[in-house]
């Protein structure tokens, strides 16, 4: 099996997906108050732990346990806000993204 991402209805998925994970993490951070929010950082702010957390997982499994944290933290680093205003933006932007897939794709349905 090979996956093509050279065509562009491909990278526009993908480029629509990014910003679907950005973007309940910047409305929830700008309203938590954090300062100089922008998407990239909330892209970065969930890529890099997943990306870490991946490549450690290859070395043990318990590691998935991990991801929490490290997506604590590296909310906190990126965009420079305490450990409360983290763990808010995490559970709000959560359910925020959960709205988000329950009305975008309320009318798919897989059989």
């Amino acid at each position: 099996m090979t996956i093509e991402f050279g065509n562009f209805p491909t990278l526009l998925t993908l480029a629509f997906l990014a910003l679907l994970i950005s973007l309940p993490v910047k409305i929830t951070a700008s309203t938590l108050g954090a300062q100089n929010v922008t998407i990239i950082k909330s892209f970065l702010a969930m890529l890099i732990p997943a990306v870490v957390i991946m490549l450690l997982s290859n070395i043990s499994g318990i590691v998935l346990l991990l991801f929490p944290v490290a997506l604590l933290i590296s909310i906190m680093i990126i965009l420079e806000v305490d450990l409360l205003v983290a763990i808010g933006i995490t559970v709000f932007s959560a359910a925020i993204f959960f709205l988000i897939i329950d009305q975008f794709f309320s009318g798919i349905m897989i059989s």
